[in-house]
């Protein structure tokens, strides 16, 4: 008789969100996303026009990707990216943290200088072009993320909520796996 499958641990979800990542055609829908927002908001777009080159890495500690975030308005973008693969000399800023927070603070749900200044966030690059983002999303006055590409409303609400429960999700399981990694 087959054994039950194993239930999963906490390293083993990294490596199946980056196979789900993988899967083809999320290259499509990011960039089909990017468009949306460059479209719904252009200001946002435009208050980063000054940047050089407008390229943020989003780096999650809970995971082993970085989320790359081209906010042209000629040329937006949004990929996904191993860690290993993200070259923090291709973007002006690199901003890591739990993904909680990340979620949270692109939501303007929570103080990005509270955060950096904690050390519960860290920047590194160009500190300007991380305010600049910070600010301009914050003038895009969005009830979530999800707004960005959804219309306000339930399904803008739900992807906000979805969001927002990974986050606590994997930064749990990363917790937990800190802690086994550290028992004797």
């Amino acid at each position: 008789r087959a054994a039950a499958p194993a239930m999963p641990t906490a390293a083993m979800v990294p490596r199946r969100v980056l196979a789900a990542l993988a899967a083809p055609g999320l290259d499509a829908v990011l960039a089909v996303a990017a468009r949306l927002a460059a479209r719904r908001h252009p200001a946002l777009f435009e208050r980063l026009a000054g940047i050089p080159d407008p390229t943020f890495a989003l780096v999650p500690d809970e995971l082993p990707l970085a989320v790359i975030l081209r906010a042209d308005t000629r040329r937006p973008g949004i990929r996904v990216v191993a860690k290993d693969d993200l070259d923090p000399a291709r973007v002006a800023a690199v901003i890591g943290g739990p993904l909680r927070l990340l979620v949270q603070l692109a939501d303007g749900r929570v103080d990005g200088d509270t955060l950096f200044f904690s050390r519960r966030i860290a920047v590194e690059g160009s500190t300007e072009a991380a305010v600049a983002l910070r600010n301009a999303l914050d003038n895009a006055e969005l009830n979530g993320l999800a707004e960005l590409v959804l219309p306000p409303g339930p399904a803008a609400a739900l992807a906000s909520r979805v969001l927002r429960f990974g986050g606590g999700v994997l930064e749990k399981l990363h917790a937990r796996r800190r802690a086994a990694r550290a028992a004797p």
